[in-house]
């Protein structure tokens, strides 16, 4: 399951509302003033873009102080430029048809409040998750709001709108300053959550006392690929035999772990209680465990050379604290959530998916060169796949599904999985002989996903199916919960040592057995337990 970055769109619009009604009240004398029939003084130009630019900058900063605790503001930069850069462009298009700023000012705010809004307004009047509904939608929304710009331009053309435009700066100013409050607020209470996070005892590992100096040194490749379901779940509610995969895996010295289940049903939780070794204290601090892991911390304390091969999510970026950092694509986590927030949601796909097999391939087609990096290091990559969107068919071809959805707020075929599962599983089996090919001495790879198929996305599951004219009752919630909990666990160590990895073994444990045998670290191993993220319940 991908958590993704939180729009927050009812909250935006009280937040617009409540901007417009303090606006109106400090604008009472401007409105006194038109009322009484006195003449406003005309604006200068830097009045005139004063709103425009505001509120071409709101949204975004709105989205960052909505999610700040998992976002860092350098995230901003190129959408706020490229945002500025639409108003200023849109305010001289009015500008040259018009020649008036009063006029230019007024619907050039219009336009970056609707372009940038839209994607929040139809989430809240789109009740529905199809996408030919949705299509449907879109077709009747927009061109009426071009019809109402349209009117409003006809019918306004001619009067002044300096009054209209002062009372927009007061609203604009507001509007920025609610999020900017929230925002301040937020990067405090996060450095707080950071200070927490340094005196939690757990991950405050002493290496002091390992044995660094052994010429056992492997490379160690550690790869999450999100979402892939183990086989008894693929046999059972899929009807496909991956036994050919396993079959390779075998035969090339994997050991794996059949009767593993992850920790924790979510991927962050999953990934931060993995590279910290622990189950994890306070749920509420995923974002930095992960971004500050006791794992990587570990591995340049041995002299290893760090590399994260990033997703592309917001929620994983080891940017700054990896020693090398390779990511790929147009859109992260943040810019798809600008994108889905604005107009361009009506035309997302042509944006997203080429985006997203670029993301996956270029990630795919890294580990042709990783190997020969200098050695040792330790490479981690978590691959969005296949994990929706589906964008590839079983042999790599574009997908033909006309909506794209990183959230798994949508419901699908499982058609489409079985494809993207089939797709990624040979690049897996490519993965894995390219890596084992060139390096030197060979590496050890941990082969992981942090959950199953997501049974509940998937409209068979949830609403019954037909299969050789008897219907299928949809899943229960024990049953969607067993496919979530049907992930694959795998180790590959040279000259197929056992070196302590059991068939129940959880994530948690992964690297603390590691470390045990290539660094005589004596970590004590954790209960096998797995935990439910509502309320941290053990399922056992």
């Amino acid at each position: 399951m991908l958590l993704h970055i939180h729009p927050g769109s009812a909250k935006l619009m009280y937040q617009l509302l409540a901007a417009i009604f303090i606006g109106l009240i400090l604008s009472y004398k401007i409105i006194i003033s038109e009322m009484e029939k006195k003449k406003n003084p005309p604006p200068s130009l830097l009045s005139s873009l004063l709103s425009p630019l505001l509120f071409s900058i709101f949204p975004i900063l709105f989205l960052l102080a909505n999610n700040i605790k998992r976002l860092s503001t350098g995230e901003i930069m190129a959408p706020l430029m490229v945002s500025i850069c639409t108003a200023i462009f849109i305010y001289l298009l009015h500008f040259l048809f018009t020649r008036r700023h009063d006029l230019s000012s007024f619907f050039t705010s219009m336009c970056m409040l609707i372009f940038l809004c839209y994607g929040h307004v139809f989430r809240l009047i789109n009740g529905s998750h199809d996408p030919v509904e949705a299509f449907i939608r879109h077709r009747t929304l927009i061109p009426l709001l071009f019809l109402i710009y349209g009117l409003l331009f006809y019918l306004l053309r001619k009067k002044s709108l300096i009054t209209a435009n002062h009372i927009l700066n007061r609203i604009s100013i507001v509007t920025l300053i609610i999020p900017l409050f929230f925002l301040v607020t937020g990067i405090f209470e996060k450095r707080k959550i950071s200070t927490r996070i340094s005196s939690i005892p757990e991950i405050k590992y002493d290496v002091t006392s390992w044995n660094k100096q052994t010429n056992d040194k492997p490379d160690i490749y550690y790869l999450i690929f999100d979402g892939y379901g183990g086989k008894e779940v693929m046999k059972k509610h899929f009807d496909y035999d991956n036994s050919a995969f396993y079959n390779f895996l075998y035969a090339k010295g994997f050991q794996v772990l059949e009767k593993s289940r992850p920790n924790y049903l979510g991927t962050f939780y999953y990934i931060a209680s993995t590279l910290n070794m622990m189950h994890l204290p306070d749920m509420k601090k995923w974002y930095e465990l992960i971004n500050r892991n006791a794992v990587f911390s570990i591995f340049k304390k041995l002299g290893y050379h760090t590399i994260h091969v990033s997703s592309g999510t917001s929620n994983v970026n080891l940017e700054g604290y990896a020693d090398e950092y390779i990511e790929k694509g147009m859109f992260n986590e943040f810019r798809y959530t600008l994108l889905e927030s604005s107009v361009l949601l009506a035309i997302e796909k042509f944006f997203v998916v080429e985006d997203f097999r670029t993301k996956i391939l270029y990630t795919l087609d890294e580990f042709s060169i990783i190997p020969e990096k200098p050695s040792p290091k330790f490479v981690f990559a978590h691959i969005l796949c296949p994990h929706v969107p589906f964008v590839f068919g079983k042999n790599g071809e574009k997908n033909s599904t006309t909506h794209v959805d990183i959230t798994n707020r949508g419901k699908y075929k499982k058609e489409l999985y079985i494809n993207q599962y089939i797709f990624i599983t040979k690049k897996i089996m490519e993965v894995i002989e390219i890596i084992l090919n060139k390096s030197g001495k060979k590496p050890v790879i941990l082969l992981q996903s942090d959950h199953g198929p997501p049974l509940g996305s998937f409209i068979e599951f949830t609403e019954g199916e037909i299969v050789n004219d008897k219907f299928n009752e949809p899943l229960s919630f024990k049953e969607i919960l067993e496919g979530s909990l049907n992930n694959i666990n795998a180790v590959y160590i040279p000259e197929n040592k056992k070196i302590g990895y059991y068939d129940s073994m959880t994530a948690v444990n992964t690297f603390r057995v590691l470390f045990n045998h290539y660094f005589d670290a004596g970590l004590p191993l954790l209960e096998d337990s797995v935990h439910w993220v509502g309320d941290v319940k053990n399922l056992d």
